[in-house]
């Protein structure tokens, strides 16, 4: 609602700030790590073509950013699949099975305050919270009250560990934290820094 979105916007910032000062004041960083990788995936798969998110020039599909879709999740992943006429194969990579659920799970929030500020959020800080989103961190984290309880929650994460720490823990779990269920993870340079750079951005709840 409006209401939330002031709160977010007005929140007072943390005590220790998140990686740079302009990542501190972006309201994107209280919401889900499943609503930032999805404007990613409506992106990537060129939804705008037929939809706006929010107002804009008409165009041949409805707006999708003013009301929760009604669709059921399956009609939903169907017509994804097969909503290459609009575009070219080449220009809409295929999605996994992942992606399809939280490009689905996006398009069920229908807020327009949110869906602006989705829009402005950093492309860097969108391709992280994909690699958090595929890796299937939520499975077991919590990011903004989103996810299991399985692992410790993740907000705040810089003022309890350090850069080095959390990437090691990514390569060897067990080792860092004995008895951890979390598997190892090997994740390329660059997606391991952009994701470490999200999780350090995120504030303390």
């Amino acid at each position: 609602s409006a209401l939330t979105v002031a709160a977010v916007l007005s929140t007072p910032e943390q005590s220790s700030p998140p990686i740079t000062d302009a990542a501190s004041t972006q309201a994107w960083r209280y919401l889900s790590p499943d609503a930032v990788a999805g404007i990613g995936y409506f992106k990537m798969r060129h939804c705008s073509t037929c939809h706006n998110l929010v107002e804009g020039p008409p165009k041949n599909g409805p707006t999708l950013g003013l009301a929760a879709s009604k669709k059921p999740e399956a009609w939903k992943i169907t017509h994804f699949k097969n909503s290459s006429e609009a575009v070219s194969a080449e220009d809409a990579p295929e999605m996994t099975s992942i992606e399809l659920r939280v490009l689905s799970t996006f398009l069920q929030r229908g807020a327009p305050e949110e869906m602006t500020i989705l829009l402005e959020t950093p492309a860097e800080m969108i391709t992280a919270a994909q690699v958090y989103a595929t890796n299937g961190c939520s499975g077991c984290h919590k990011v903004n009250g989103s996810g299991q309880d399985t692992g410790p929650a993740l907000n705040g994460l810089i003022n309890r560990r350090s850069r080095e720490w959390v990437e090691e823990h990514f390569v060897d779990p067990q080792r860092l934290s004995r008895g951890t269920s979390m598997p190892p993870y090997h994740f390329s340079p660059s997606d391991q820094k952009l994701l470490v750079d999200y999780l350090f951005s995120l504030p303390e709840r």
